[in-house]
């Protein structure tokens, strides 16, 4: 993801490849994590035909710009790749990326 593209998907409204999350997920046990698992697999299974992407620390404002909260907390790529890949059959590809904002 580059800047421009972060920008771009800010100026757009939740849809079947978008998704805006206003604070990070907590990842501390599977109750919680399967908030995570769940919005990537409705993502994955909306067969938009483009790339999705989940906005963590966005505010979705209708037909404006969204709001930066941003985070402060990371998730650890490697051990989201195992949570989701370890409970679904078909392997899923997808990255965590952190893009500095604002």
């Amino acid at each position: 993801m580059n800047p421009d593209k972060l920008e771009q998907l800010l100026r757009e409204n939740e849809c079947t490849y978008l998704d805006f999350k206003q604070t990070q997920y907590p990842f501390v046990n599977d109750e919680v994590k399967s908030e995570l698992l769940k919005d990537i697999i409705a993502l994955a299974n909306a067969d938009s035909g483009r790339e999705s992407f989940i906005l963590i620390g966005a505010e979705e404002i209708r037909g404006q710009r969204a709001k930066i909260h941003g985070v402060t907390v990371h998730l650890n790529e490697h051990e989201l790749q195992q949570l989701v890949n370890s409970k679904i059959q078909r392997p899923l590809r997808f990255s965590y990326k952190v893009v500095p904002c604002d």
